[in-house]
């Protein structure tokens, strides 16, 4: 007479344990592990720091700029329809190199090399 045998998915299948599932034990990390897991949670907590400071940072020179512009002697000038910065500069600073002017006047108004500017806004001139 012959004899098969047959696997129920190891040992976890006994008469107390009838589906087959096996009991797992709860993640134990070496020190190894450990020490790697320290090592990326100092990395995160590092980079939180450096952009927590570098957003105060940003924020105490803006108005550190903004407290020693109006220092400096200024004159307004009303924005006419197709001006541009440069316009402005070659206008209103005869004898300053226009690129020089049009980053002068940027600083004094806060402005990006994106901002726009519109037919009779007020914008304030650096005295030459």
């Amino acid at each position: 007479m012959a004899t098969m045998t047959m696997d129920f998915g190891g040992a976890g299948f006994t008469r107390g344990n009838p589906h087959g599932r096996v009991a797992q034990a709860p993640l134990r990390l070496t020190l190894r592990g450990r020490r790697v897991l320290f090592a990326l949670l100092l990395l995160v907590a590092t980079l939180l720091a450096f952009v927590a400071l570098s957003a105060l940072r940003g924020g105490s020179v803006s108005a550190l700029s903004q407290v020693s512009a109006p220092t400096q002697a200024t004159q307004a000038v009303v924005v006419k329809p197709g001006d541009t910065l440069w316009t402005i500069a070659v206008r209103e600073m005869p004898g300053v190199d226009p690129i020089v002017g049009v980053d002068r006047i940027r600083t004094l108004n806060a402005m990006t090399p994106t901002s726009t500017l519109l037919a009779g806004s007020t914008i304030a001139i650096p005295s030459v």
